[in-house]
C-alpha cells in the first residue's frame, strides 16, 4: 500500500510519501526490506517539477527517464 499526500498552502506545495519497502522481484515478493533499503517514492526533479509514484518501480523508472529526455530536449531548444 502506498501513501502520497500533497497540500497547497498559499503559493507553497508540500508533498509527503512513504518509501517502498517490499522487494520488487516476484520470487521475494513477501520479503520486507529494512527502512534503510527503502525506495523514495517522491523525487524533486527541478525547482518546478516533483514526481511521485505508487505501485511497481519499473513503470515509474520508465516515466522518469522519459521526463528526463523531454526536459533535456527543452533545455537544448531554449539555450
Amino acid at each position: 500500500m502506498s501513501l502520497i499526500v500533497a497540500r497547497k498552502d498559499g503559493s507553497k506545495i508540500g508533498i509527503v510519501s512513504d518509501t517502498k519497502l517490499t522487494h520488487p522481484h516476484h520470487e521475494t515478493k513477501n520479503h520486507k526490506n529494512s527502512p534503510k533499503e527503502g525506495i523514495v517514492k517522491t523525487v524533486i526533479l527541478n525547482e518546478n517539477l516533483c514526481v511521485s509514484f505508487a505501485g511497481e518501480i519499473e513503470p515509474a523508472e520508465l516515466a522518469l527517464k522519459e521526463i528526463n529526455t523531454i526536459s533535456s530536449r527543452r533545455l537544448r531548444i531554449m539555450f
